[in-house]
């Protein structure tokens, strides 16, 4: 979780005010990052903290604040040419000479070799439906780190530092920051890495004046995986692995399933994909033109004026990398990927606590079985929820509605969906996709399910 929020007083003598999270009373681990301002002041504070939220409810955290004599200096520093982390279970190795991954490894299992996350530039036209292809490339080119003096004038300093560098580092995360560089397009490319777990966030922004160019980030893989998944629509599709552009939603996954082994990437906006060698390729950007059709061997574009393209300028993607077992990575991503792309809001607000808190109107205890609507009836008669098996697996499910005192247990074959109404007498019954009850439906009361 991030938030921001404001010290009651801006101080600017040099000193800096630390920030101690508690959750229920108690502290967690937490740390202060820089503001999305740049005041040079002590009063803006943007803090990360790891925790589990409630479902379907407003969860209070508290801040202390202490005053140091100044602000705690970042110490981790490259060693033989390498920023190095490592935490209970994760093991990964930034290049300082590239500014790439060259190991991420799970447990001991590393699952991307030297290279990984290098933003390529494939060869593209002014096509923006490219109708006659269905594969992009070859690749033209690869974004290389800049020398210390471009990526400090790249990143708007007077002074000159590192072009691969630690930007944060406290009791969540370490933050690497490496700036890169291709002709005339420029990428600062972020690994947060957390202090317990594997799973590993990929910010890249992007700043791209290419033409008739498609920009990919590869992961080269480590694992010998012979199925390349995606997720669809209340689903999961098999993709290409010969090089076609693939289409997924919020995740792929690379599944080798002879030695059990799986690695997702989630993302929080792009659909396009291919699978080149043993490489995952994210697309992330082209730059077509408007309306560029190609007629016979006519000029796609006029020859003798400037033509507007698509996608140039700043663009941010996020990628959140995770590994392991394979049957509990597909059994989790759908629902990682859920709270990435519907992510829970924070607010900086100091209520007094009076008065009760509302019961939350639906709980789950699998994590396979996503909540993928919560909405007011088409009648008007109470609420509508679906429910949908994210596995090829059968799966179990003790729901609960606390706001009407009903729970139930509920199976579902591989990618079933259900759709449940709950009324305004707090009944709650199952029905069809058009919200029309079946004449011999469950019906569940303020009790354990029973059938009527």
């Amino acid at each position: 979780m991030e938030c921001e929020f404001c010290l009651p007083d801006q101080c600017s003598d040099g000193t800096f005010t630390d920030v101690t999270v508690l959750g229920n009373g108690k502290p967690i681990a937490s740390q202060i990052e820089q503001q999305h301002s740049n005041l040079a002041l002590d009063w803006r504070k943007r803090i990360v903290f790891k925790t589990r939220l409630k479902p379907g409810s407003v969860s209070r955290f508290d801040c202390t604040l202490k005053v140091l004599n100044r602000k705690p200096a970042i110490t981790r520093r490259p060693r033989n040419g390498f920023y190095i982390f490592k935490n209970d279970i994760l093991d990964v190795r930034v290049n300082a000479a590239t500014g790439l991954v060259d190991r991420y490894a799970v447990a001991g299992v590393n699952y991307l070799t030297q290279g990984a996350f290098c933003p390529l530039v494939l060869r593209d036209n002014e096509d923006p439906w490219e109708v006659s292809a269905t594969a992009f490339g070859p690749v033209a080119g690869r974004f290389r780190l800049m020398d210390k003096t471009k990526g400090s004038r790249f990143s708007g300093l007077k002074n000159t530092i590192e072009s691969v560098r630690v930007i944060e580092d406290g009791d969540v995360r370490t933050v690497i920051e490496a700036v890169l560089a291709y002709k005339e397009s420029f990428i600062c490319q972020r690994y947060a890495l957390p202090k317990q777990g594997s799973e590993v966030m990929v910010e890249t922004r992007v700043l791209w004046n290419q033409k008739n160019s498609m920009l990919k980030l590869e992961l080269p893989l480590a694992i010998n995986a012979k199925r390349y998944l995606g997720h669809t629509a209340f689903g999961v599709q098999t993709l290409p692995m010969n090089g076609t552009e693939a289409v997924a939603q919020k995740w792929v996954c690379a599944a080798d399933d002879a030695n059990g082994l799986g690695l997702t990437c989630i993302n929080d906006g792009i659909y396009g994909s291919d699978w080149c060698g043993n490489s995952i390729r994210p697309s992330l950007l082209r730059a077509p033109a408007y309306s560029a059709h190609p007629v016979g061997n006519a000029p796609t574009c006029p020859p003798d004026r400037f033509s507007p393209r698509i996608d140039q300028g700043e663009h941010i993607f996020r990628f959140w990398i995770n590994a392991g077992n394979i049957d509990q990575r597909l059994r989790a991503v759908s629902a990682e990927a859920q709270v990435k792309n519907e992510r829970p809001y924070a607010l900086s607000f100091f209520p007094k606590g009076d008065g009760s808190q509302p019961k939350p109107v639906v709980v789950l205890d699998n994590q396979a079985i996503e909540l993928s609507c919560l909405k007011r009836a088409q009648n008007d008669d109470g609420w509508v929820f679906r429910l949908f098996n994210t596995t090829d697996c059968k799966q179990s499910l003790r729901l609960r509605l606390p706001i009407a005192g009903v729970r139930s247990t509920c199976r579902f074959g591989r990618y079933e969906i259900k759709t449940f109404r709950l009324n305004s007498d707090g009944v709650l019954s199952e029905v069809n996709l058009l919200e029309e009850e079946a004449p011999d439906a469950c019906i569940y009361h303020n009790t354990m399910a029973g059938k009527s």
